[in-house]
């Protein structure tokens, strides 16, 4: 399960797991997954444009997986980096324990 609105600059997210490595992928290929799956993560992407650069910010808002999201950040950073070819600092924002 993956779901997900932008509105601007913002977009927020769920996802049911690692649902972009090359493994998961054939896994979905191999079977059919349920829109009813748990969220194991919620996170929400900022993305600021700076003039020449643009600054990407994932907050991780619901789970317990510090893996996963680790994992989702390291995709996100893949992406814009070939997208762009720009070479990023690290901005990530941990949930706070409330």
């Amino acid at each position: 399960m993956v779901q997900y609105e932008w509105k601007g600059d913002t977009g927020i997210g769920a996802i049911a797991g690692n649902v972009w490595s090359r493994s998961a992928r054939r896994k979905v290929q191999s079977t059919s997954r349920t829109e009813d799956e748990d969220v194991k993560l919620g996170f929400r992407v900022q993305v600021k444009d700076m003039g020449q650069q643009a600054q990407v910010d994932v907050e991780w808002r619901l789970g317990a997986d510090a893996i996963l999201f680790e994992s989702l950040c390291g995709k996100l950073k893949s992406i814009v980096q070939q997208n762009h070819h720009v070479d990023l600092g690290s901005s990530r924002q941990i949930k706070s324990e409330e």
